[in-house]
């Protein structure tokens, strides 16, 4: 990081305005990490089925951000989020005593989670040209909104057919995420700034109180344009 922040030189001056706004949108690759309460033979054989059998999906986090520049190399960023996480399992085939093409030939399930994410990030940055390295480290608040169910039906001789359902599960409303990221930051025009950052996002409590539960987390691409104000 040193010999990146000296590579960059040092004839661009520091901004004199320190609002900026901007919008967000992250591509993300969406997962969980299982947890058991009190170990047993049963949730260990059901922990150990669900690992073998769900998957990771893609989703999405984007929204509306508000920065504060504290210093050149310095900022503070909040905002307002929606974001679609979640798994998915495998697709599993179907077997039939006798093939019948009106059913499905395999079957897959997507658990999505909908939230409201609130960040509390600060970002710190190496260089003083138009192209600068960043960085940055927080904590985002997640509002739990809703959650769908949905299984997706294959068939040999017609297009994927999609049902949407929900679980009985008493999700927790709030959730909180560590999140980290790295990336460049590209000053295009004296009021306008292009971010790139791959980000790494951690639930902190669980989704649900029961003996098996989850955190949820993604790694996403984060692509930003902010204007200084």
């Amino acid at each position: 990081m040193f010999v990146l922040g000296s590579a960059y030189g040092q004839d661009h001056k520091s901004p004199s305005k320190k609002i900026q706004i901007g919008i967000n949108y992250s591509a993300d690759l969406n997962y969980r990490t299982l947890f058991i309460k009190k170990e047993t033979h049963g949730s260990l054989i059901v922990k150990d089925s669900r690992n073998k059998n769900e998957i990771p999906k893609y989703g999405y986090t984007t929204g509306i951000l508000l920065s504060i520049n504290i210093c050149p190399k310095i900022s503070l960023t909040t905002g307002l989020q929606y974001s679609n996480k979640g798994y998915q399992t495998k697709t599993t085939e179907a077997i039939w005593q006798a093939p019948d093409p009106s059913l499905a030939s395999s079957t897959q399930f997507r658990y999505q989670y909908y939230y409201i994410d609130i960040p509390f990030i600060a970002n710190y940055f190496i260089g003083n040209k138009k192209l600068r390295l960043v960085t940055s480290v927080g904590l985002t608040t997640n509002l739990f909104i809703n959650e769908i169910v949905s299984l997706k039906l294959n068939y040999l001789t017609k297009p994927a057919e999609i049902h949407n359902t929900k679980s009985n599960y008493n999700y927790n409303k709030f959730n909180t995420s560590a999140t980290l990221g790295c990336g460049m930051n590209y000053r295009i025009h004296s009021k306008i700034e292009i971010r790139l950052e791959p980000a790494f996002r951690y639930q902190i409590l669980r989704i649900i109180n029961a003996d098996l539960t989850a955190r949820l987390w993604n790694i996403g691409l984060n692509l930003g344009v902010f204007n200084t104000f």
